[in-house]
């Protein structure tokens, strides 16, 4: 388990992947300093970079997905949601990554995210905030 992280400017890597129990003291110095920003501004293109790194270092014989947690909407264009479908779409079949995502609200990226987790084999949970019970539901859903 690793974590990546993307607010209105850049995505990057806040605790390198590994074995959980080896990483759970980064993980939860990380996600203690997280808050919620204005919104997915880099979140295709963090996601790109994020699968890149996930497929070169692809674990075998195990399950290698990815949680997206976002609320939209995903404003760089370097990447639109046609060409992060189509990156998805040519990724080395051999190395299947599963894609899910958990999106807040009514983000205009959701038939994006839709299609991307169609595409990798993840799942979707749209859910209308993050200040409800749903949220720890939807995360052991996708973590456990």
């Amino acid at each position: 388990m690793g974590l990546w992280t993307f607010d209105g400017h850049e995505g990057r890597s806040e605790v390198t992947s590994g074995p959980l129990a080896d990483r759970l003291p980064a993980l939860t110095a990380a996600l203690d300093k997280q808050y919620a920003s204005a919104g997915g501004a880099v979140s295709f293109t963090t996601l790109r970079l994020l699968y890149q790194e996930m497929q070169a270092n692809y674990h075998a014989g195990q399950t290698n997905s990815i949680l997206v947690i976002t609320a939209g909407p995903h404003t760089d264009q370097s990447l639109d949601g046609p060409g992060l479908q189509d990156f998805i779409r040519k990724a080395d079949p051999g190395k299947p990554i599963a894609i899910n995502v958990i999106d807040f609200g009514a983000d205009s990226d959701r038939a994006t995210w839709e299609a991307v987790v169609q595409l990798s084999g993840g799942s979707y949970q749209n859910l209308a905030t993050s200040a409800s019970p749903d949220l720890a539901t939807a995360l052991n859903t996708f973590l456990g």
